[in-house]
């Protein structure tokens, strides 16, 4: 497999001509006139839930938990958090996006889920990684990731106050909402 972002997006196209060529390889040997051909296709057949029944445990178990970090952590959670906490005040929203090119995007998507994209106007987008605390407006509400390592002392010093810790399915929170 390439390692290219979302490659597999574009290979799932070709799922369907694997199906067709699986069927028609079950059809021969089922037609064949020699018996192991016979035996060798319901053997395969046999196995194809099987299959399924191991892909279903293993979907349905652990899976959700030990894939979390792939689907690039809990933006959504963050980011409606950020809403709830807003809440119809005057706060301005401070969202870091060092190296998170897709936090506006995810940003968006939970305003529009929440009918809130007036909150477009009030959202400032900042490297959390190279903040200073005179950056940052007395009530403003800030997201930011457990790589932004600079709001850190000001967070110890009270200067900033945390107000939540988001939960990742398997791992450490990734993101906190800070106030000023």
């Amino acid at each position: 497999m390439p390692e290219e972002p979302y490659a597999s997006d574009r290979e799932l196209a070709l799922l369907p001509f694997g199906v067709l060529m699986a069927t028609f390889g079950i059809e021969r040997l089922l037609a064949a006139r020699a018996r192991w051909s016979r035996a060798t296709a319901l053997a395969l057949l046999a196995v194809v839930p099987l299959h399924f029944l191991f892909f279903e445990v293993h979907y349905f178990g652990d899976y959700h938990r030990r894939s979390a970090f792939w689907f690039e952590w809990n933006h959504l959670g963050g980011l409606e958090e950020v809403i709830a906490r807003e809440a119809g005040t005057q706060r301005r929203v401070f969202l870091s996006n060092g190296d998170d090119a897709m936090m506006e995007v995810y940003w968006r998507l939970v305003l529009a889920r929440h009918h809130r994209e007036t909150l477009l106007e009030k959202t400032a987008y900042f490297d959390a990684r190279q903040v200073g605390i005179d950056d940052l407006p007395r009530g403003a509400l800030i997201l930011i990731n457990r790589n932004d390592t600079a709001p850190t002392p000001f967070v110890a010093s009270g200067q900033l106050r945390q107000l939540v810790a988001i939960p990742e399915p398997g791992d450490l929170p990734y993101y906190f909402v800070l106030e000023r």
